[in-house]
């Protein structure tokens, strides 16, 4: 199994040094994390904090409605969050927005809830998958993408 990372996923990237895999650096049209041969059936979105996530939602919307969409042909799409849910709930804190500009947000934590429920009834096919830090996000992804990968390949365990 080779895992295709998308060279625009720079900062905090995972990097799969703990596990027995090949990585490759590589454009891909959706998501940041995929397996080689299986682009277009397995994509995993990868963000970083609920400020992220608040960007997509809001100011990006139309660019990540369209990657949802796009999303929705795969057989297997999450958005992997290396945050709780905890900090949805508790937007701004842990956003990594400097609290001086909070009082200035437009969006707030019910807004991110309604469209993380709005995403998850409209595309049933793409999973929130929350978790508490980088390290444990990679190992998810990587156990994702393996998992897919052996029933592909018909590979038993």
């Amino acid at each position: 199994m080779k895992i295709i990372c998308d060279t625009r996923e720079k900062k905090y990237s995972f990097h799969f040094h703990s596990y027995n895999v090949e990585t490759v650096r590589r454009a891909l049209k959706t998501g940041d994390f995929s397996i080689e041969n299986y682009e277009d059936k397995i994509t995993i979105d990868r963000k970083r904090n609920t400020n992220e996530l608040n960007l997509c939602f809001a100011l990006s919307w139309k660019r990540f409605y369209r990657e949802l969409q796009r999303m929705a042909s795969f057989d297997e799409a999450y958005i992997m969050c290396t945050f709780p849910y905890e900090d949805i709930e508790n937007f701004p804190i842990n956003s990594g927005i400097p609290k001086s500009k909070w009082p200035k947000l437009r969006t707030s934590s019910g807004f991110l809830k309604k469209r993380i429920r709005e995403i998850e009834e409209e595309f049933p096919n793409i999973k929130f998958i929350f978790t508490y830090s980088n390290v444990e996000a990679e190992e998810y992804t990587y156990n994702l993408l393996k998992a897919y990968y052996d029933k592909q390949t018909n590979i038993i365990q």
